[in-house]
């Protein structure tokens, strides 16, 4: 059985829809279907490093908002559609144009199609004008989204959650009586391997504190990293290291590195760049994992901390409130309370830790969701209806 995987992105392009496309196509290929990959064009992209993919290449960009119209390799990418010989095509992600260019052609695709939400951004609204000013040039995608979402043959959403903004699309297919849905999560991105060297995380970073908070994201405003940085500043836990990893520098995380004035490298550290077995590592020696992000849906972060039985404190946006492995805040002053109370309570950081652990070995682990992919293109394959 052949299946095709189209996505926007792919490594070695490293994000959580990346990751997430790569996992979809490892397990399913590890499963005995036949994979192939759709995806924008990479220059550094090595298709000798995937020899278990055909990796189809388009040079496309846009995301079909008026003021990013769609350009380059529409016409190719179409065709391709429309001549796959396959049995499945997942989407990833709305907004994106391997999706979105799909929508004039699902007529002429033979394949069975399916929409892999990754929640919504056109109904969200940052906060302040920039926000509000990003918000209304989305509005006018959400005018067709409605007939959008009935034309693919299957959805799979990330969680039971419905609501008007993160899982719109969630919310109108019970408002329209689509039955043809699936709700199917993300698992863990990191592995647990030790550093090769053999040292601790701490050890590397010269980190003394008995308790250490971690928090992994990318330096970027709406990851809310100046929000936990501000908490921790107020409360000034005793004996306590705040530690952020991202990806790369930016000018935000130099604004960050002033914020924490004397602190920087001392209970403030703000790494980058590491290796995913450093960062691996830091899981494994926190006490206690935080985020501020107001941005994320379900973010792999959080997956990875309960896999880690690292307790969290997030904010309660998107579907993160669903996750048994932490607590949830909605104001600064709760933010700073969390980070209080849990530092100080072993008991009952190790309770969550029990709960996310838990979690994981039976809901958010990629053999799971694999084998409810397995049970979808069954399904998919032998009747027009699924039953959600």
């Amino acid at each position: 059985m052949k299946v095709l995987i189209a996505s926007f992105t792919f490594p070695p392009e490293e994000n959580g829809v990346s990751f997430v496309a790569y996992q979809h196509a490892l397990g399913l290929h590890k499963a005995g279907y036949e994979i192939e990959i759709a995806t924008s064009r990479q220059a550094n992209r090595v298709h000798e490093r995937w020899p278990m993919f055909r990796i189809h290449e388009f040079a496309v960009s846009g995301n079909g908002v008026w003021v990013r119209p769609f350009r380059g390799e529409i016409d190719a990418y179409r065709r391709f559609l429309t001549e796959f010989d396959g049995d499945v095509i997942f989407f990833h992600a709305w907004e994106s144009w391997p999706l979105e260019l799909a929508v004039e052609v699902l007529p002429q695709i033979r394949a069975k199609t399916v929409v892999v939400s990754h929640g919504l951004s056109f109904t969200w609204r940052p906060p302040g004008l920039s926000g509000y000013l990003r918000w209304l040039v989305f509005q006018p995608y959400g005018f067709s989204f409605r007939n959008k979402l009935a034309q693919f043959d299957h959805r799979v959403f990330l969680t039971q959650k419905a609501d008007k903004i993160r899982f719109y699309d969630h919310y109108l297919a019970q408002q329209q009586g689509i039955q043809a849905y699936t709700v199917i999560p993300n698992g863990p991105s990191l592995q647990n391997t030790p550093l090769p060297d053999g040292k601790t995380f701490r050890e590397t970073y010269q980190i003394a504190s008995r308790h250490m908070v971690l928090c992994v994201s990318n330096y970027y405003p709406t990851k809310g990293q100046h929000d936990l940085l501000a908490a921790f500043l107020d409360t000034r836990p005793a004996d306590t290291a705040l530690v952020f990893i991202g990806s790369y520098s930016s000018e935000y995380s130099k604004q960050l590195e002033k914020q924490a004035g004397d602190l920087l490298n001392k209970t403030v550290y703000l790494l980058t760049a590491i290796s995913r077995d450093h960062v691996a590592a830091a899981y494994r020696e926190a006490t206690l994992f935080a985020t501020a992000s107001q941005v994320d849906v379900q973010p792999l972060m959080l997956i990875d901390a309960m896999a880690f039985g690292l307790p969290f404190v997030a904010l309660d946006v998107a579907g993160i409130s669903e996750f048994p492995g932490g607590i949830t805040y909605r104001s600064g002053s709760e933010l700073r309370q969390s980070l209080t109370d849990l530092l100080q309570d072993d008991t009952k950081r190790n309770e969550l830790a029990r709960r996310g652990l838990e979690a994981v070995r039976k809901t958010y682990n990629w053999a799971t969701i694999i084998s409810q992919y397995q049970t979808l293109i069954e399904q998919l394959t032998q009747t027009s209806e699924v039953t959600p």
